[in-house]
């Protein structure tokens, strides 16, 4: 090192450092780590997703409706796009 320094390391870091690298080796599917992921991987998207549309449904907002779409068919004339 310059100057004769050493370097200190953190064991906590060190620690967390080697879990990070064998974290696949460790890890184990469990009932608990199921419900982890229903709940973080699918609920509370879904909740939010609900809770957005439905705020953007009160404000008045297309949500979902693209006025210039209708299904897989696509409105040619103006007149047809609903107001």
């Amino acid at each position: 090192m310059v100057g004769g320094m050493g370097v200190r390391k953190n064991i906590h870091i060190e620690e967390w450092a080697a879990f990070r690298e064998n974290c696949e080796h460790v890890f184990k599917f469990s009932r608990g780590n199921w419900a982890r992921l229903a709940v973080f991987g699918f609920a509370v998207p879904a909740l939010a997703y609900y809770g957005i549309t439905r705020e953007l449904r009160l404000e008045g907002h297309p949500v979902g409706n693209n006025p210039r779409r209708q299904g897989a068919q696509f409105r040619y004339f103006a007149s047809d796009v609903p107001k």
